[in-house]
């Protein structure tokens, strides 16, 4: 009896409990159907079969508990995967120097880990956390771009000196170089550096016409 309450309290393993239950049923068992049970009184034998009935009752109980646990999880699970094939479409094919879809792909990420927090690893739960993972990097990347569009788009607005614009376009240009000379290219799509480039030409060109 100590032995099952000791893997109750200490919550071990479902099969631990299993086994203790089993070796006190047995017992009782055993001792009923013996000569036994005329060397140990009734109430005796009633305290060890309620106490086995009271943690066999128990048993059940987490049972019911962790299939209802397993069925909610499995829920989540299946919603956090639909956001997160949303987020991977977006880490594929959007422009990720916008700041609409940064935020979009963001939330849907976000959403899709907090729902698996907690799971075991699994395939699924693993592709989760990794997809949101890589849109983090792209989004620094995309960040970095998307201040240094800003910064041109601002001295244009604002008609600074033509020293200033060429210095922000050059920045434009050097980080843009930088990305698709290293690894850094293999962290945002081509949908991104597309955009980036394209805003870098239009402004060189106004640059270029003010002269």
């Amino acid at each position: 009896m100590n032995n099952i309450k000791s893997a109750f309290d200490e919550d071990l393993s479902r099969e631990h409990k299993e086994t203790v239950l089993g070796y006190l049923n047995e017992s009782l068992s055993e001792i009923v159907h013996s000569s036994l049970k005329n060397n140990i009184n009734k109430a005796s034998l009633n305290a060890a079969n309620s106490f086995l009935h009271e943690y066999a009752n128990k048993l059940t109980g987490e049972t019911v508990k962790s299939e209802e646990s397993n069925k909610e999880n499995n829920e989540q699970l299946a919603i956090a995967i639909e956001e997160i094939r949303i987020v991977a479409d977006y880490l594929d094919n959007k422009d990720l120097t916008n700041r609409d879809n940064r935020e979009y792909a963001l939330a849907f990420a976000s959403a899709a880990v907090e729902r698996v927090r907690g799971m075991e690893s699994s395939e699924n739960v693993d592709f989760i956390n990794g997809t949101a993972n890589q849109l983090r990097k792209a989004i620094d990347i995309a960040d970095r771009l998307n201040v240094e569009m800003n910064n041109i788009k601002s001295a244009f607005d604002e008609d600074l000196s033509r020293e200033h614009k060429e210095t922000v376009l050059g920045y434009l240009n050097g980080s843009l170089s930088e990305i698709v000379h290293s690894s850094l290219k293999n962290d945002i799509n081509k949908a991104s550096l597309n955009a980036a480039n394209n805003f870098l030409h239009e402004y060189a060109n106004k640059l270029a016409s003010e002269m």
